[in-house]
């Protein structure tokens, strides 16, 4: 097994070259950025991509040349995991151009961003292939002149979808599933207000499916009045179940008969324990049914909009400028911020991302806390709090906050708010800028500005494929930690607690 590199400072200048080159098991590292119609042919072995460094941007500006997916992926037996890839632009002669195509196997999705595709996610069947997807968005994937979807899953042994956001499908579905095995839990399903999708879920087929502590929410355009259909195309799988529990069902559209669930099974749905706006007790089901539990809401929670993950600074981390250290969020455009290597660039945009605790994961969202002189004497200056995907220099080497966590120095900070906000800091380069002290990476302009409220506001990059990462090796696990410096980060912990 071996780790081929892709980007400016790697041994591929495309993915494609990588996939080509990759044996099974290989690891492929894509390094952050823009990749333009870089459309991998067919991966039928075991591999892993990952992007290093932020979001790998794969973008389509012609159709791909399979006539499939930016990326054709697998085969019956074959594994492959993609993580921090975003996949924009697939458009097909035949209707059906998907940021992946499934072609069988076991596929893992984990941080990803699907958007601005035909379809975003289209897979074939394969009866004993698996499809497990992770705190990954799918936004505006459809075509109003054809019949796509947010996700479109064919016959396959199990869908497991948690974590997620699906938002604003165009006529399809948000989320179409005809796996035998359906898992949909944790998740935010929203039409948005100008999303026009059917069903926020459709199983026509049937089989074994598990609804479990989401928000779903029917938007005022949709195209559909009903919110979730099983079964309505009648070949059922002879085992099927649905469990439809726990969840937070707001329904935002105006027409005499909606339905919450339409069950044209024989199977007995189980529905309980929802809470439920802008519906009727008798417009939960139509169908077999045992319904308990119920909360109707007086009011309509807030949506939350806002993608499922984040990297930036807490409110209130000082950052070094011209003018001396400054709260992160009293920045403005224009401010010269000071640079690791003493010079200085003015401040571009700030990005800012607001946390509700109750609706986002604590794992990728609580902060971090690095005590004071956890990292070296006086580094950093004063308790430092970032989010746990965000980066510091450490003996050549940009680790996450995450991979520092030992219990004592370093640890989750539990002790926050119900709402909470990140900031992010961006030059006309990604840099490192000095936060309470400590190397911390700015926001690589590369990135998509997805996670954050202001993102409208931010400009215009002119050219962002010559936007480079920083010269450094990553560590986002603990384990990629070289000894040496986990162990004079260990003797630090050991004095501080002394």
């Amino acid at each position: 097994m071996a780790i081929l590199t892709v980007g400016a400072n790697g041994g591929f200048t495309t993915i494609s070259a990588a996939v080509a080159a990759a044996a099974s098991g290989d690891t492929i590292e894509v390094q952050a950025g823009t990749y333009i119609d870089d459309f991998p042919e067919g991966i039928s072995e075991d591999l892993t991509l990952v992007g290093v460094g932020g979001m790998v941007n794969m973008v389509a500006t012609v159709p791909p040349p399979n006539g499939k997916g930016i990326i054709d992926e697998g085969g019956p037996g074959v594994t492959v995991s993609i993580s921090n890839f975003s996949f924009s632009g697939a458009v097909s002669p035949d209707g059906n151009g998907s940021g992946v195509r499934y072609e069988g196997g076991t596929l893992l999705l984990n941080n990803d961003y699907f958007y601005g595709n035909q379809d975003g996610l289209l897979a074939n069947p394969d009866p004993s292939g698996s499809i497990t997807i992770n705190h990954t968005e799918f936004a505006d994937n459809g075509d109003p002149n054809a019949v796509n979807h947010n996700l479109d899953v064919g016959q396959i042994g199990t869908l497991t979808v948690t974590n997620s956001y699906f938002t604003g499908a165009v006529v399809g579905h948000e989320i179409r599933s005809l796996a035998q095995t359906t898992i949909i839990e944790n998740n935010r399903i929203q039409d948005g207000p100008a999303g026009t999708a059917s069903y926020e879920i459709d199983l026509p087929n049937g089989g074994n499916a598990t609804i479990s502590g989401n928000v779903i929410e029917k938007g005022p355009q949709s195209e559909n009045w009903n919110m979730m259909s099983y079964g309505e195309e009648g070949d059922t799988y002879a085992s099927s179940s649905l469990t439809v529990s726990g969840n937070t069902i707001l329904y935002d559209q105006s027409v005499e008969s909606p339905v919450a669930v339409v069950n044209d099974t024989s199977v007995t749905a189980s529905i309980t324990d929802n809470d439920v706006y802008g519906l009727t007790s008798g417009q939960i089901s139509v169908g077999p049914a045992d319904i308990s539990g119920t909360v109707f809401l007086a009011t309509e929670p807030v949506l939350d909009t806002s993608p499922p993950f984040v990297a930036c600074f807490l409110e209130g981390t000082r950052i070094l400028t011209a003018d001396g250290e400054r709260a992160v969020e009293t920045l403005r455009p224009g401010d010269e911020i000071v640079t690791m290597e003493g010079e200085t660039a003015p401040l571009r945009w700030l990005g800012v991302q607001t946390i509700v605790r109750s609706r986002h994961d604590p794992v990728r969202t609580l902060p971090i806390r690095v005590r004071a002189g956890a990292l070296g004497d006086g580094v950093p200056s004063r308790d430092l709090l970032l989010s746990p995907g965000h980066a510091l220099l450490l003996g050549g080497i940009m680790v996450h906050a995450s991979a520092l966590l030992n219990g004592g120095s370093i640890t989750a900070e539990d002790a926050m708010p119900p709402t909470f906000r990140y900031y992010h800091v961006e030059l006309p380069r990604h840099a490192l800028i000095l936060a309470e002290g400590a190397a911390a990476e700015s926001y690589l302009p590369a990135h998509e500005t997805h996670p954050f409220d202001n993102a409208a506001g931010r400009p215009p990059v002119a050219d962002v494929a010559s936007l480079s990462e920083l010269p450094y090796p990553r560590a986002r696990a603990s384990r990629q930690i070289p000894r040496a410096l986990a162990a004079r980060l260990a003797a630090r912990a050991f004095r501080l607690a002394a």
